[in-house]
């Protein structure tokens, strides 16, 4: 039986691969200005606290009815789940301006796939009623708001 569990397990090792991309960045070689590489660092933390949000909600739905998903949603869901992770992400220069871009579009896709995959849930109106489906709403906010945090830094950097 496939759940929510399995959707925010997918996200968490989204938020882990973010982390530890942004880790990676705020630990590279020398000559990188130390502006970004705090940034970097920043953003790292940040992904670690979402992967540590999503943990609780795992634990918190784990005690919870309702929260199956059909095997055909589940399929759709996986595959775009696994292509997400698989597309490569790279940072082509070492400047504020390129991370934040960067970590702006990221949550932007990451945030499309959830609306996607909470869309993937729906195949007759009371399937919005469903603990799956509501359980994904905490996780949209929650990427929403990380949307509008990058987006307020970078019309500050302006």
């Amino acid at each position: 039986m496939y759940t929510l569990i399995d959707i925010i397990e997918g996200f968490m090792d989204i938020e882990a691969m973010a982390r530890d991309f942004y880790k990676r960045i705020a630990e590279c070689e020398a000559g990188t200005l130390s502006s970004f590489k705090i940034l970097a660092k920043a953003l790292s933390k940040e992904e670690n606290k979402h992967f540590e949000y999503y943990n609780k909600l795992k634990e918190e739905y784990l005690k919870k009815e309702n929260i199956e998903i059909r095997i055909d949603s589940y399929d759709k869901i996986s595959k775009m789940i696994i292509a997400f992770k698989n597309t490569p992400r790279e940072i082509s220069d070492n400047n504020i301006h390129e991370i934040l871009d960067f970590a702006l579009n990221f949550e932007k896709d990451s945030l499309a796939l959830l609306l996607s995959i909470q869309g993937n849930l729906v195949k007759e109106e009371k399937d919005s009623l469903s603990n799956a489906y509501l359980g994904l709403n905490y996780i949209i906010k929650e990427e929403e708001k990380h949307v509008r945090d990058i987006e307020k830094i970078i019309a500050y950097k302006k």
